[in-house]
């Protein structure tokens, strides 16, 4: 049988997957159905998450909830046509200002 870990060693790996999944906390509040305040809760490790919550949780930031109990790698695909082709046109504009722009856009339409 493994090592029971406790809250804060389970909040700690939900910091660190959302980060890694750049996501912000309130973005995951969303997702997950509970207020900003609940996640930082969660993730310093003042409040336990129960089963249920633990599953929105995994499944928003598109782990399982294994990934929680046990070392996880941060093994990412490779990228589609489609991102191969985003990358290629970005880095192919000369304007700074335009890419600023389009890093905005995607930014925010990434947030809704």
């Amino acid at each position: 049988m493994g090592k029971i870990l406790s809250s804060k060693e389970i909040g700690e790996k939900i910091r660190v997957l959302r980060k890694h999944a750049g996501m912000s906390q309130e973005r995951l509040a969303e997702m997950v159905g509970v207020s900003f305040q609940q996640i930082q809760k969660y993730e310093n490790g003042s409040t336990m998450l129960n089963t249920d919550k633990l599953q929105r949780v995994a499944s928003a930031l598109k782990v399982s909830a294994s990934a929680f109990f046990e070392e996880y790698t941060f093994e990412r695909p490779p990228l589609s046509d489609r991102e191969k082709k985003l990358i290629k046109g970005f880095r192919s504009l000369e304007d700074e200002d335009i890419q600023e722009g389009l890093v905005k856009l995607v930014v925010r339409a990434g947030e809704k």
